[in-house]
């Protein structure tokens, strides 16, 4: 007996519908899914920082970054699903844009997590992570490699001292670096101690030259404008300027921000530009007050200073050392006439002659047309193609030195 042609409809019907139900159920464990797994992936990241091994903690990031990509593929799920439930475009329209944002978020999260931009002065999350990942130091607390000075005492010395700039600071592979590019261009000649140190000044520097226990053929001495700040008053205003309470934009973004890479990077730059504009403001209200580094070194009383602190360190190297001392300075990066004008040739021009002392004014590299001359734009320091430039010219300068001693 045949059944009716309406009880088979209603039959088919029933089924249809059963597998129609499925999506919006599907559709919906997707959003929750989504919405549990993005607040356990971005809650205490900032406990994750504090893991102290640098191999535990990118592994640690590296596990954070495939959570990330699983909530990405979460979203592409939810997506497909939405075609299926809705059939209104306004819809589909709402609901995919969300996902596409929240997809480019993650792969921008995952992103910065695996390959960080380095950052100038080191409080953000990807500077954090850029210095685990690629800041490792010897024995003597440098990031160079580790020698021991019984091993090297018979050997050609070149003692490289400086700050940030000598250490590489956003520079991911030491031998880009102008003192390995150097020891590589002088053909193992001279082997190359780096004494680059983050945040050191002139005093810190003159003190780590005072303490080497070798004879060095050279000593390379980097200058650049902040190495005045051991002279600067520590009441100058400019400490408790950048401390001053955040404006409602940047305070806003930093609580909401602690547990995203992308969300802190959009923070320190806001938190940058309102520092300039309050700085602006503020000299406004107070002409003595320094906006620009190098107009420090139109104080006479602070220029003084620093200027006997290089004297100093000069005379150590060239008549105590009886050593060759190269001064290489650095113009701002961020304005190279007038820190050229007011703190490089100045210098230049206030130091005793001396037949040992020599100059490296790196400012006209620094103006090479079509040179990139910053690691980024989170971050001033030389690029590795200043780098390398520094090196050229500093393999010219040792050249014309012997041969102007030997002839």
């Amino acid at each position: 007996m045949k059944p009716k042609k309406g009880s088979l409809q209603k039959k088919i019907a029933s089924k249809e519908t059963r597998k129609i139900d499925f999506f919006p159920v599907a559709l919906m464990v997707c959003i929750v899914a989504l919405v549990l797994f993005h607040i356990m992936v971005f809650s205490n990241f900032s406990k994750l920082l504090q893991i102290p091994d640098a191999a535990d903690f990118l592994s640690a990031l590296k596990m954070r970054s495939y959570k990330i990509i699983g909530l990405a593929l979460i979203a592409l799920i939810a997506i497909a699903l939405t075609f299926k439930v809705f059939s209104k475009k306004s819809y589909q329209i709402a609901i995919t844009t969300t996902l596409w944002l929240l997809i480019f978020f993650y792969i921008g999260e995952v992103y910065c997590s695996t390959y960080p931009p380095s950052q100038g002065n080191g409080e953000a999350y990807v500077a954090k992570i850029w210095f685990k990942k690629y800041w490792k130091l010897n024995k003597f607390d440098f990031r160079d490699r580790d020698f021991s000075f019984k091993d090297i005492q018979d050997k050609k010395i070149i003692l490289y001292i400086g700050d940030s700039y000598v250490a590489g600071h956003g520079i991911k592979n030491p031998a880009d670096r102008s003192p390995d590019l150097l020891e590589k261009l002088l053909k193992e000649e001279y082997f190359i101690i780096n004494g680059g140190r983050s945040g050191a000044g002139t005093l810190t520097e003159s003190n780590f030259i005072r303490s080497f226990p070798l004879q060095p053929s050279y000593v390379i001495l980097n200058h650049v404008p902040n190495d005045i700040e051991d002279r600067i008053p520590p009441d100058d205003n400019i400490t408790s300027l950048y401390k001053k309470e955040d404006a409602p934009f940047a305070k806003f973004l930093f609580k909401h921000s602690r547990n995203s890479v992308i969300g802190d990077m959009v923070y320190y730059f806001v938190k940058g530009s309102s520092f300039a504009k309050l700085q602006k403001q503020y000299a406004k209200e107070h002409p003595t007050f320094k906006t620009n580094l190098y107009n420090w070194y139109q104080e006479d009383s602070i220029f003084t200073q620093h200027l006997a602190d290089l004297q100093e360190t000069a005379d150590y190297v060239t008549d105590s050392m009886k050593t060759s001392l190269i001064f290489v300075t650095y113009p701002d990066s961020y304005d190279f006439d007038s820190s050229n004008i007011y703190i490089n040739k100045k210098i230049e021009a206030s130091l005793r002659p001396n037949q040992k002392l020599y100059f490296l004014n790196t400012t006209e590299i620094f103006k090479t047309k079509g040179i990139k001359t910053k690691v980024n734009i989170f971050d001033g320091h030389p690029s590795e193609e200043i780098h390398k430039m520094v090196a050229d010219s500093l393999l010219a300068k040792i050249k014309a030195i012997e041969n102007a001693t030997n002839h």
